[in-house]
């Protein structure tokens, strides 16, 4: 049997958990009172099953037979057990959870025990290890840069120039990656063309996933990002209600000030 990650799937225990961290009195994702930390709730439970989809896609990519596939999902659930165990523990005192959610929505502060290193190759033919910046990162640098649309046309044209930058650097940081991984499998200046013969299928293995995982917390940036600015639209049309209102009651009293200076004059 072969090298297999050793995390299971987020658990039903977990995900009361988290809604409490954002803010439930019920464990109840749904009871979330502020409706943009819901969304957040439900963005970080979206990033973790993504993180249970791929688990069960290595694990089965790494299993030669049914067989040991089942072993491996039978150790999955002894792991699920503890942490299921783990977080009903935890949530017998709520009011330390409530609202600390400030750990969990930050994308590249999570670690994954699939980031280390693969050691064995795998079952699945290997892949060239191209240099693809994940389309939510595209999409996101968009946004960053003033295109509502997520697109590269939406980046309106003065800010094209620091976009264009911008993504450059995004592209460059997708080399780093890789040149990292490259070392690490042998090669001594970093081009993937010098992994020796025998780490390639190991090292496209672990590339594959480490871009997987890059994938998903681009995915999660995303969605926190739009949220945010869902969030402070919302702050500023509030403002600007109360803006009004107290404009309106100015003059009101403005009014009525000159009704009385007119009327005693």
């Amino acid at each position: 049997m072969t090298e297999v990650p050793t995390l299971p799937p987020i658990g039903k225990q977990r995900v009361k958990w988290l809604a409490v961290r954002f803010g439930s009195t019920t464990g109840r994702v749904a009871d979330i009172a502020n409706p943009c930390d819901r969304r957040r709730c439900e963005a970080r439970i979206e990033f973790e099953s993504a993180y249970g989809r791929l688990w069960e896609a290595e694990t089965r990519r790494g299993c030669p037979t049914v067989a040991d596939y089942d072993v491996c999902i039978a150790q999955a659930a002894v792991g699920l057990d503890a942490d299921e165990h783990f977080h009903w523990r935890e949530l017998k005192r709520p009011a330390r959870l409530r609202g600390n959610m400030s750990n969990l929505v930050d994308p590249f502060a999570v670690s994954w025990p699939m980031e280390s290193f693969c050691t064995e190759p795998g079952l699945d033919t290997p892949r060239a290890m191209h240099v693809d910046v994940p389309d939510a990162r595209k999409r996101y640098t968009a946004l960053v840069w003033g295109a509502e649309s997520e697109t590269a046309k939406g980046v309106p044209a003065e800010r094209r120039a620091q976009y264009d930058e911008a993504m450059q650097a995004e592209a460059e940081g997708v080399e780093v990656m890789r040149e990292a991984v490259a070392r690490h499998y042998g090669s001594a200046s970093g081009d993937v063309s010098d992994i020796p013969q025998a780490n390639r299928a190991t090292a496209s293995r672990h590339w594959r996933r480490c871009m997987a995982l890059y994938n998903m917390r681009c995915e999660f940036e995303i969605q926190l990002t739009r949220i945010a600015i869902d969030e402070q639209r919302e702050q500023d049309a509030s403002d600007a209600r109360e803006r009004a209102a107290e404009e309106s009651g100015e003059l009101e009293e403005t009014r009525i000030r000159d009704i009385a200076v007119h009327g005693f004059g």
